[in-house]
Formats: structure tokens, C-alpha cells, sequence
């Protein structure tokens, strides 16, 4: 009942593209007395850049969060990133008081550097996430997979198919749906590479979620949904990040991520969000799933952003599809709420690949 009534909260307010990831455990650590205030940072941190083709568009919402730029964007814009960065993490924890959070803000946040931060530009995280995968692939353990996700022999084999057919670019469409507030897939880009190039990947790394009571940030926006493993109790990607060796491992906590642990750990994530729906496929659907379903990039790439989203419905559509032979978009088999993340995901892939 919690993950329905926590979604419906967030429908209901506007709140669809916050990247939370519902599940069974009770939300951690809560409530801190005191405020987060303000810390002023150093006039030599501010700078003026080219905005390039961001040039004559209007933000608001996330993107002036992002990129302190309010209304329409000019030639140039001088921007502190290190102020930015603190003012988002300031607006969250006073909103949603939480110590965990407060710890990262306080010992990662608060050390950001945009002089020492590393600059690339997408096509390079690109890469970044293309090397994650590549690094996971050649030292994962198939056979501990299937045994910690109960497949059979057959089911593995679809779930190898799947997960061997992604790349780096699936991984930045899914993240753009993740960090990004509209359903313009250039724009998101065109953002995260101004970012990436300006700012840094560090800074892209410690974005938080702006809607969220929980520790999350990041290019994906990850949760302890997503990622916990502390005692016996293991969550998303915690659970096939056990079929690796410990040289390849991600941490066992949310808040202990930095560079390409975000890539790694989404695409494990990814790994168990399918293992997970062919867990519940029949056989004529494990057939269709097999035929085509694995080959249909966009519509694999969507249910894997919505699945990280709201993965029981996430499921039931994709399923939905898969009794459709894949006739019509995975979009259509989705609800009001997951259709958007599917829709944003279509819009975000194509960007990308073009």
C-alpha cells in the first residue's frame, strides 16, 4: 500500500519525473531540526560561458536549477556552479530533512571544486558508460545471476541476450529520462552536455533529486531501491552487483557512488529489472520476448526507464506488449503515468542515436 499511495501523491502533485524507485523497505532516516543554510562561495568561482545552442531557449523548472539561467537564455551567461550546486542540495534537505543526505551533502557535496571538477562533453560520457558495461560484462558470473535471480536455463539465456544487446548510448537515454524535466529529447542532451563540459561530470554526479525524501542523485537519480546491501537484505542492482568479482563491484550504498559507479550500477539495475519481467513471462511471451522484443532497442531501452519508475506496472505493460507481438509501441500498452516515462525515453533515445 505505501508504494501506491507514494506514487499517487506524486501524480497528483506534478511529480512524474522525479526517477524514484518504490519498494519494500521503510524510508530511511528522516528528519533533521535544524535548516541547511547558505555558504558564500568565492566571486572567482563565477564564470561566464557560451551557451552555444542553448542559445534563445527559455528555462525554468529544473533546467534554471541546473544551469542557474532563468527566463531566455542569452549568448552568454554567467553562472557559479559551485552556488548552484549547493542551492539544490539546501532546497532539498530543508524540504525533506534527512541525515544520510546531509552527511553526503556535507563531505562530498561541500568539496566540489569547479577548478579541479572533469570536463568532457557527452559523447565522451557516452563512453564512459560504454566502458562500464564492457568492464561488467567481461567479469560478471552468469551462472551466480541465474542462481540468485531463480532462473532456469532458458530464462538466463533471454536475460544474457537482452542485457549483452545495451550500450552506453541506452544508458544516457535512460538517464536523461531519469535527470532531465521535459519530454524534448535534444534539449536534454544539448543540457547535459552544456553541463558536462562546463560544470563537469562531478557536478552532473551530485545533482539531487528535487522531489525526493530519500539520498538521491546523480545522472540516474538512484535511491536504496536501487541500490543497498547492508546485512542480508539486498535491493536492484545489489542484487546482481553479487555476481561480480570484488574488483569490479559497485558500493553497497547510494551515497558511496562516484564516477562511473552511476554507469555501472544502472546497468545492473538494468540487468535485474529484466530478470525480473522474464521471471513473470509465459512461454508464448518468453517466445515473442525472444523473436522480437529483445531486438526492439527502444521499447527494451523504455521499460527499462519506466521499470525503474514503477517496476510492477512496468511489468504488467510490458507484458501487455509482448501479448501484442510488439505490434504497436511498448508506449501503448502503458499507463497515464508510465506512458510519459516511455514517451520522454522515445524522445531521449532518439537524440542520442541521432
Amino acid at each position: 500500500m505505501a508504494k501506491k499511495h507514494l506514487a499517487s501523491l506524486l501524480i497528483a502533485g506534478g511529480i512524474t519525473l522525479a526517477g524514484l524507485i518504490y519498494g519494500p523497505k521503510v524510508i530511511e532516516n528522516l528528519r533533521e531540526k535544524s535548516p541547511v543554510k547558505s555558504e558564500v562561495i568565492a566571486e572567482s568561482n563565477t564564470r561566464t560561458y557560451s551557451t552555444g545552442n542553448l542559445e534563445g531557449r527559455i528555462f525554468g523548472d529544473l533546467y534554471s536549477e541546473y544551469t542557474g539561467i532563468k527566463g531566455i537564455v542569452s549568448k552568454k551567461a554567467t553562472i557559479n556552479f559551485e552556488n548552484e550546486l549547493k542551492e539544490m542540495w539546501e532546497k532539498k534537505l530543508n524540504k525533506y530533512p534527512n541525515k544520510v543526505a546531509g552527511e553526503f551533502f556535507n563531505k562530498e557535496v561541500k568539496e566540489y571544486d569547479i577548478h579541479n571538477s572533469e570536463k568532457m562533453s557527452l559523447e565522451s560520457y557516452v563512453s564512459e558508460a560504454q566502458e562500464s558495461i564492457n568492464e561488467i560484462n567481461k567479469t560478471i558470473d552468469w551462472n551466480e545471476v541465474s542462481k540468485v535471480k531463480h532462473l532456469n536455463k532458458s530464462e538466463l539465456s533471454l536475460l544474457k541476450k537482452a542485457a549483452l544487446s545495451l550500450n552506453g548510448k541506452d544508458l544516457i537515454s535512460y538517464a536523461l529520462t531519469e535527470i532531465m524535466p521535459s519530454s524534448e529529447g535534444d534539449l536534454n542532451e544539448n543540457v547535459l552536455d552544456f553541463l558536462l563540459k562546463n560544470a563537469g561530470r562531478e557536478y552532473v554526479e551530485m545533482i539531487p533529486a528535487m522531489h525526493d525524501v530519500m539520498t538521491s542523485f546523480g545522472p540516474y537519480q538512484f535511491t536504496s531501491y536501487a541500490i543497498y546491501d547492508i546485512l542480508d537484505t539486498k535491493e536492484g542492482a545489489s542484487i546482481i552487483n553479487q555476481a561480480l568479482p570484488e574488483s569490479n563491484k559497485i558500493p553497497r550504498s547510494v551515497s558511496l557512488l562516484e564516477g562511473n559507479d552511476h554507469h555501472k550500477a544502472a546497468y545492473l539495475f538494468a540487468i535485474n529489472n529484466i530478470a525480473n519481467l522474464v521471471n513473470k513471462l509465459n512461454y508464448s511471451q518468453k517466445k515473442t520476448f525472444e523473436n522480437s522484443g529483445i531486438s526492439k532497442k527502444l521499447d527494451l531501452v523504455s521499460y527499462i526507464a519506466t521499470a525503474h519508475h514503477l517496476p510492477k506496472h512496468a511489468q504488467d505493460s510490458y507484458k501487455r506488449y509482448l501479448n501484442n507481438k510488439t505490434k504497436t509501441a511498448y508506449s501503448t500498452s502503458c499507463g497515464t503515468a508510465l506512458r510519459l516515462y516511455a514517451n520522454k525515453t522515445k524522445a531521449n533515445f532518439k537524440a542520442v542515436y541521432n
